[in-house]
């Protein structure tokens, strides 16, 4: 990919980028709220791992999406405690990343829309460096923690898609 399709020193658009979308219900994993993972967004390419202008691998980017369903009303949300509403996840790819991500353990980036009430809320996380030789994504999701109190974040299930095919598959956590 050339360099004059750049839209700023770190990034430019992928001519054909991984999107990938899919319906996938995982039922109940916040409270009153159902989480629906609803596909991979493009979020460009980048040359930076957002930490050090160093790098010199530009990648594909991607943002899991997913939306609460019905979405979040304001008297839900305990004051200044929205994270209990932002689904967390770890990621990895098939092949080697060019640049450090939170990982399986981990928890990488994440936010939310306003909370409105309505049909939905919709949330992304990420983004997340795609190599161009990836085939397989995982991401591991952990539900939110329930109170700044009580920061656990058990994992609720892990999401593999297929880059290939453009499917993903969704698997509950049993324990």
């Amino acid at each position: 990919m050339s360099d004059e399709t750049a839209q700023g020193p770190d990034s430019f658009r992928s001519v054909d980028p991984p999107l990938v979308e899919f319906e996938i219900d995982c039922r109940e994993l916040i409270p009153g709220h159902r989480v629906v993972l609803t596909g991979l967004s493009d979020n460009g390419r980048s040359r930076s791992d957002l930490t050090s202008r160093e790098q010199e691998v530009a990648c594909q980017m991607v943002s899991l999406e997913y939306a609460l369903i019905p979405g979040v009303r304001p008297d839900e949300v305990v004051e200044g405690f929205d994270e209990g509403f932002v689904l967390l996840t770890g990621y990895h790819a098939d092949v080697e990343l060019p640049w450090t991500t939170a990982g399986f353990h981990g928890i990488g980036p994440g936010g939310i829309e306003l909370f409105e009430g309505g049909e939905r809320t919709n949330g992304t996380l990420g983004p997340w460096p795609v190599p161009d030789s990836a085939r397989r994504l995982t991401f591991v999701l952990h539900r939110p923690p329930s109170s700044r109190v009580d920061p656990h974040t058990p994992v609720v299930g892990t999401l593999e898609v297929d880059l290939v095919q453009r499917v993903a598959e969704w698997a509950m956590e049993t324990s």
